[in-house]
């Protein structure tokens, strides 16, 4: 079972008033302003690497700060520090 599957199952059995789901923004990342920065990382990752984690990282901080509202349970699909533990 992946996280997909996980996060779609908590969708599905919690009320949306209780639980908000945060899903990575995987679409902003294949088109910063016409860039795809996610099939970049996939090609050359030697030169992407770093660019694209100071993206996904600065999505998910911008992810979590605009979480501030009546949800009482935040669940990510990655944290930030996640790149710490993987690159």
């Amino acid at each position: 079972v992946g996280k997909s599957t996980i996060m779609s199952h908590i969708t599905s059995t919690y009320p949306s008033n209780l639980v908000q789901v945060h899903r990575e923004p995987v679409e902003n990342w294949m088109n910063i302003k016409g860039f795809d920065l996610l099939k970049a990382l996939y090609t050359e990752s030697n030169r992407w690497t770093f660019a694209f984690e100071m993206t996904a990282l600065l999505s998910r901080i911008k992810n979590h700060l605009n979480a501030i509202n009546n949800h009482r349970i935040h669940v990510y699909e990655r944290s930030v520090v996640r790149c710490f533990h993987v690159f």
